[in-house]
């Protein structure tokens, strides 16, 4: 495991199993966005002076904004709600290193916890305990104890030996002497090697605080000392991190500027942190630049406080760096700024100094009880290396009975007669009668019957697969036998010979009430109960046939063709997260990944993928998943996965890799299948299950199909197929080839494999991220025709989007990633948005048009005022005294704005009337010729 990240580090070191930063960055919303939730919603036109009051709201998981969008010459207010998805993993990934990291600088001084709250706990033999140093210290200074006691007393005992008063003496005592003489070498060799001259212990234990009484004890105490160092140095870059006291990272702010700041650790306060500068933003640049219209009815002051739309003055714009604020990818595109924050954060202030860590303690442990190193360490053997020589000088000679171990009458081991081992007579354990491998070829590999004997399990009779053919790919009967028999044969399978499914013709209930017919070709007729029938043609797109008479055709492109009942044909086309209504009272959707979703008059959505796939999500909220061969799946409560084979029962997968399969009989089994397993189905196609609970179906044209636990459904497309002379030959699919989820609301995410994301959200917009973080909102074809030819946007940004968009246009390659603008890059040549661009004079001239609107009498209302164009000065913010660090206990930063050093309290509720406006006077005048003059000029 390379130790290149703050999760592997603490793994190492400490044994806990931390979360992966992918899944916390990967964290996705139901609409795609990266942890959050968005729903974006247009208020309409104004038409009272409480439109001109924006509503900001931080309710503790999430946030309502309010802004203005110029559309035209007009202004309209719309809102945002953003909803915080459950970023739980993200509080968990620093708790983890908290408790990993504490539990190992104090009592206990072990990794291993005991019923701790916080997952990830190692299991005992994955975990640390720091005593286990000063435990092995302690038996190399049992040793020294040992050896320097028993040196004293094998002296003696050479003493009494070597005197003139010993008792015994001759060739068995000499021998003996040697012996005891050689135990008192290696005896004080070792006393000597445990505890050198001048020896004296360097280390205290920090889980005991006991010192070692051994060189080696010592050196091992150091390498606790050393370990627990590293602990210190990763518990305190844990603590700059978490209370905000690591080096700043880069911040890419809503006005296009770039900052820095030290960041949050956790992604909510992350996400407070962005989403709060962008009510700044809105407060700075959007809402003081927009007047209201006093329709005729009212008088000077308001009168009935009727208004008539608002315009936009010079200095108004409705675009920050991250995109156009009606768009849905402007405020996927904030969150993601957040996403890069955090990730940043934990790279800079994690990473590095965690890796600066390890490595020290790799030096510092390369030395430990190294011989290499230390000489010291190698443990010399000093015995007597003539000791044998000397024994056998003073023992007898092997005898002529050949009593010795290899005497002549072979009674040894290897003695003549083979009855050793390796006799000449087979006896041993490779003679040719024996288990193994005997020159008889036996046993095993042998004639009689081992594995690899042609009458063993290879025999053509036997299960597997014998040279006859037969078992499961034998001809009589297996699963794919020769003969085409079984599932796929030609007697009776799902998928006949011609490859065609055994379903076509037959009618299949939906749970929305319709029935579907299945064609070749993966064609299919659905019939609804309001008596529309709608086909599925071989080129993806859907035709059909209403009560009325008119029938329509959709193209996954968006080409729509309508021919009514006298026959008159019409073409229009359908963009991303545009609808359109039918004669029927159905409407069909065309969602930016390419799918189509018809949403009948009851409620029910039936969505239709590019691959084939369709899914039905009835009234009820129940859901039915069609496979591109017919075959029909329903999801359960519970995540599982339900399809039905006609004639041939059914299987149900669960997220946990259980299957249960029931047969025409109904007879049920159940299985598991492991990560990596696969499942054939009996149409042919194979269902894997992953850790994380995803059930992806693999189809025999090559297509898949992914449901994941939350319900969303992942589809890549059939390999490429050619047509030439010889016929349709399936190209293999394309390693480059695009990976889709399809979310329930209507949008997608789209992988490629350079990680590069295309994330399309229901209103057309998307989001562009790289692999490395860096992000690019592009806006909704709706959005940019209304916002065409507004001074909303910046020279340098509108070029920069135009870029983007380009550069997105063909993403299918997926080379065009690193052609992403980073959002300094997006606002470059934006002047700080301070109403210098051109586009405020065009802004000018469109207020000087509606003078002569005959629904108003020229006068303009800011904020509910008669006001003139006063423009008003940010806030200043002041440092605030940093939290005192003598607390019990880690709790959340409080997170900081990016336009100053801390960030000011949000109220719950905020009013730009109250809060930002400035002190303005009542401007009244005229131009000669009697128009109202030009407010703010």
């Amino acid at each position: 495991m390379a130790i290149d990240n703050w999760e592997n580090i603490i793994n190492q070191v400490t044994g806990w199993h931390m979360r992966k930063r992918d899944d916390i960055t990967g964290i996705k919303g139901k609409s795609g966005a990266p942890w959050v939730e968005i729903e974006v919603q247009k208020r309409g036109r104004i038409d009272s002076m409480d439109d001109l009051q924006l509503h900001q709201q931080d309710n503790g998981n999430g946030w309502h904004l309010e802004f203005f969008v110029l559309e035209g010459s007009d202004v309209h207010k719309y809102q945002v709600d953003i909803t915080y998805a459950d970023l739980f993993p993200g509080s968990e990934y620093w708790k983890q290193a908290e408790t990993a990291l504490s539990s190992l600088l104090h009592a206990p001084f072990t990794s291993i916890v005991a019923g701790s709250l916080v997952a990830g706990a190692p299991s005992i033999t994955e975990g640390v305990d720091l005593h286990s140093f000063p435990v092995t210290a302690a038996s190399f200074d049992a040793a020294g104890d040992f050896f320097k006691k028993h040196t004293e007393t094998v002296q003696d005992w050479l003493h009494q030996l070597g005197s003139e008063d010993a008792a015994w003496k001759g060739n068995a005592a000499g021998v003996f002497w040697h012996l005891i003489d050689d135990l008192h070498s290696k005896y004080d060799g070792y006393t000597t090697q445990l505890r050198p001259a001048g020896f004296a212990p360097q280390h205290t234990s920090p889980s005991t605080g006991k010192q070692s009484t051994t060189l080696h004890g010592d050196n091992l105490i150091g390498a606790e000392v050393s370990l627990y160092q590293t602990y210190q140095d990763l518990y305190a870059a844990y603590e700059n991190f978490f209370w905000q006291h690591a080096s700043p990272v880069p911040l890419h702010l809503p006005d296009g500027s770039s900052s820095s700041a030290q960041i949050p650790a956790d992604p909510s306060d992350i996400l407070n942190q962005v989403f709060d500068s962008i009510t700044h933003w809105i407060a700075t640049y959007n809402a003081p630049y927009v007047r209201g219209r006093l329709a005729k009815s009212g008088n000077a002051f308001g009168g009935s406080g009727r208004l008539n739309g608002a315009v936009a003055m010079p200095g108004f714009h409705d675009s920050t760096s991250y995109g156009r604020l009606a768009d849905t990818s402007h405020w996927a595109a904030a969150a993601q700024e957040a996403v890069r924050r955090w990730t940043s954060n934990v790279q800079t202030n994690l990473d590095a100094p965690g890796h600066i860590a390890v490595t020290k303690l790799q030096q510092s442990w390369s030395r430990v009880l190294d011989p290499k190193w230390d000489n010291a360490f190698t443990f010399t053997d000093t015995s007597n290396t003539s000791l044998a020589q000397e024994v056998l000088d003073e023992m007898p000679k092997n005898g002529p009975d050949g009593g010795g171990l290899t005497g002549p009458d072979g009674g040894g081991l290897t003695g003549p007669d083979g009855g050793g081992l390796t006799g000449p007579d087979g006896g041993g354990l490779t003679g040719p009668n024996t288990l193994l491998s005997g020159s008889g070829g036996s046993s095993l590999t042998g004639p009689d019957g081992g594995l690899n004997d042609p009458g063993g399990l290879t025999d053509p009779n036997t299960l597997l697969s014998g040279s006859g053919g037969s078992s499961l790919t034998g001809p009589d009967g297996g699963l794919t036998g020769l003969g085409g028999s079984s599932l796929t044969g030609p007697d009776g399978g799902l998928t006949g010979p011609d490859g065609s499914s055994v379903l076509t013709g037959l009618p299949v209930s939906n749970i929305n009430g319709s029935s579907t017919t299945f064609g070749p070709g993966g064609t299919s007729t659905t019939t609804y109960p309001d008596g529309s029938i709608t086909t599925r043609n071989a080129d993806g797109s859907l035709t059909t046939r209403f009560p009325d008479g008119t029938t329509r055709t959709v193209s996954p492109d968006g080409d729509v063709t309508t021919t009514d009942a006298q026959g008159n044909t019409t073409t229009s086309h359908l963009k991303p997260g545009q609808t359109l209504k039918n004669p029927d009272g159905t409407t069909i959707t065309r969602n930016a990944d390419g799918s189509l979703t018809r949403t009948g008059t009851d409620g029910s959505k039936t969505t239709t993928f590019p691959n084939g796939t369709s899914e039905i999500v009835g009234p009820d909220g129940q859901t039915q998943i069609t496979s591109p061969d017919g075959i029909v799946s329903h999801l359960n409560p519970d995540g599982s996965l339900t399809t039905d084979y006609p004639g041939h029962g059914s299987t149900t997968v669960h997220p946990n890799g259980d299957v249960t399969t029931t047969d025409a009989q109904g007879h049920t089994t159940t299985s598991h299948l492991k990560t990596g397993q696969s499942f054939t189905n009996p149409d042919g196609s194979t269902v894997t299950v992953d850790g994380k609970g995803d059930i992806t179906t693999h189809y025999p044209d090559g297509s898949t199909s992914t449901l994941h636990p939350d319900g969303k459904i992942t589809t890549t497309a059939a390999p490429h197929t050619t047509t030439g002379p010889g016929g349709t030959t399936n190209l293999p699919k394309l390693p480059n080839i695009p990976t889709t989820t399809h979310l329930p609301g209507g949008g997608s995410i789209t992988t490629h494999p350079d990680g590069t994301t295309h994330t399309a959200f229901p209103d057309g917009s998307s989001l562009v991220t790289s692999s490395n973080g860096n992000y690019q909102a592009l806006p909704s074809p709706g959005t940019t025709s209304a916002g065409a030819g507004a001074a909303t946007a910046a020279a340098g940004a509108g070029a920069a989007a135009g870029a983007g968009a380009g550069a997105v246009a063909g993403v299918s390659d997926s080379q065009n990633a690193m052609g992403l603008l980073s959002p300094m890059m997006m606002m470059a040549g934006m002047s700080r948005m301070g109403g210098q661009q051109g586009g405020g004079n065009s802004a000018g001239e469109r207020v000087r048009e509606t003078y002569d609107d005959k629904d108003t009498d020229g006068a303009y209302l800011h904020n509910g005022l008669l006001t003139q164009n006063n423009t008003p000065t940010p806030e200043e913010y002041e440092e605030e005294e940093s939290d005192s660090e003598e607390l019990l206990g880690p709790r959340r930063p409080a997170t900081e704005s990016p336009y100053g050093p801390t960030r000011t309290p949000r109220m719950s509720t905020q009013s730009t009337s109250t809060s930002w406006a400035a002190d303005e006077d009542d401007v009244w005048g005229t131009e000669e010729g009697g128009l109202p003059a030009s407010i703010g000029h």
